[in-house]
């Protein structure tokens, strides 16, 4: 069974980071804390809350201690053993969590900035949301941040 999580509302920038690896993250931060743990039993938990468990269900869960969400990313890597085969980077929208799928360069057209159709040809889109994603200049920078979590060499290429 893969990873998936759900994050605390305290916890957005490491939700966001956990989907550019491909783990499926629910995060919602309009929910109401008492809530949180009412989420599917398989979710690992990401709370800031030291006193979480509470009165909870028993979902698998992991207090966050760190303020900077990429040592937060790091203390998940590390408790919960997560090894660079098993990310898929930028394969899920950091917006609502969908899988993104191949997009056709053709029907972009118009919908995204000139000079980007002009200059890529693979393309990612969002099918709930409708967002489009391209390697842009970020992924390198990603990668090699990915490289440092986990002090491993990846494909340059999503």
């Amino acid at each position: 069974m893969e990873l998936c999580f759900a994050a605390d509302k305290t916890l957005g920038k490491l939700a966001k980071w956990l989907r550019i690896l491909g783990f499926d993250t629910t995060y919602d931060p309009d929910l109401p804390a008492g809530c949180f743990g009412e989420l599917e039993p398989e979710r690992v938990l990401l709370t800031r809350r030291s006193d979480f468990r509470k009165g909870r269900r028993e979902n698998p869960y992991l207090v966050i201690r760190s303020d900077n969400y990429w040592k937060q990313l790091a203390e998940v890597v590390k408790a919960l053993d997560i090894t660079a085969e098993s990310i898929r980077p930028f394969s899920r929208c950091i917006s609502c969590n969908a899988i993104t799928r191949s997009a056709d360069k053709a029907d972009l057209q118009g919908k995204i900035p000139d000079y980007v159709w002009e200059t890529h040809d693979e393309f990612r889109s969002c099918p709930e949301c409708h967002r489009i994603y391209w390697a842009g200049t970020h992924i390198e920078h990603s990668l090699e941040r990915f490289r440092s979590l986990f002090n491993e060499k990846f494909n340059d290429q999503p």
